[in-house]
């Protein structure tokens, strides 16, 4: 864990690291990032979390604080890139009300 966060602080980037535990595990990550193209905006990247540990809610908490962080910081828009299409996760996204765009 210290090695990421010391990658992510020397990265030049005030970028924000986050972390899900169960017990002493990491079972989730979530880095928020100002966008380079647009101000104001914040990405949510590199959000996942362990196979084995979704379908929990862990991943739904996760996010919902990852947004409320995002708020704390200032930016007025969050977004995330999906790597992978399957409905189901493209669901779990627009229910926490994320919206589809194609530039």
């Amino acid at each position: 864990v210290q090695d990421v966060e010391k990658l992510i602080v020397n990265s030049g980037n005030p970028n924000t690291l986050l972390f899900a535990f169960e017990e002493d595990h990491v079972v989730g990550t979530a880095v928020l990032q100002p966008s380079l193209e647009r101000a104001g905006e914040a990405e949510i990247a590199l959000y996942c979390v362990s196979v084995n540990h979704q379908s929990r809610g862990i991943g739904a908490k996760l996010l919902l604080y990852s947004m409320d962080e995002v708020k704390h910081l200032g930016y007025h828009t969050a977004y995330l890139k999906v790597l992978e299409n399957r409905p189901e996760v493209l669901a779990f996204y627009a229910k926490h009300g994320f919206k589809e765009y194609k530039p």
